[in-house]
């Protein structure tokens, strides 16, 4: 399975962690653009207060050399005939469709109207959505790649407990419920 992954999901690493566990461990495949990269590049800045441009290219180099297979080229012929309530965002869709990704998983999932993914065989989903089903795809699986992820983080350390806290204060409720709750 593809999946589109918006720029906003670049925005906390306790997010991205988890997505980008799961498609290393081939629960899917990742795909962006340059332009959803340059989004993330632009903005994260904002986001990360103590972070330096260098820092932020540094992130996004370590995240283009881990996934080589996910950048879609070619995207930019069908950004013109797509139509959605905020043109900034049909390039995510364009993606998405030149990629062959069934899925865009997003923050922002009012911008991705059903009725108009529908035309081009996409869906959107919220990252709670997306990572409660990678998670039920393989639950023994998954403990053992949260545990994993878990115990990586050194900068700085986190706790099962704090993963869980801080994924339900970022709405990802139904994937911390599930992370709770496995043995």
């Amino acid at each position: 399975m593809k999946a589109v992954l918006d720029a906003n999901l670049f925005f906390s690493t306790w997010i991205t962690d988890p997505l980008l566990s799961f498609a290393e461990s081939g629960y899917y495949r990742p795909i962006w653009s340059e332009r959803i990269l340059g989004e993330v590049a632009e903005h994260l800045p904002d986001v990360w207060a103590h972070a330096s441009e260098e820092d932020v290219l540094g992130y996004l180099d370590m995240i283009r050399k881990a996934f080589p297979e996910a950048m879609v080229e070619g995207w930019e012929r069908h950004e013109q005939s797509i139509s959605l309530p905020d043109v900034d965002d049909r390039h995510v869709v364009a993606a998405a469709v030149e990629a062959h990704a069934g899925t865009i998983v997003t923050a922002n999932i009012k911008h991705f109207p059903s009725s108009i993914l529908r035309t081009y065989g996409i869906k959107a989903t919220t990252p709670d959505s997306f990572l409660s089903t990678l998670y039920e795809e393989d639950e023994e699986e998954s403990r053992r790649l949260m545990h994993e992820l878990i115990r990586s983080k050194r900068h700085p350390p986190r706790t099962m407990d704090e993963e869980i806290r801080h994924l339900e204060r970022l709405g990802l409720i139904t994937f911390a419920a599930k992370l709770r709750h496995m043995g």
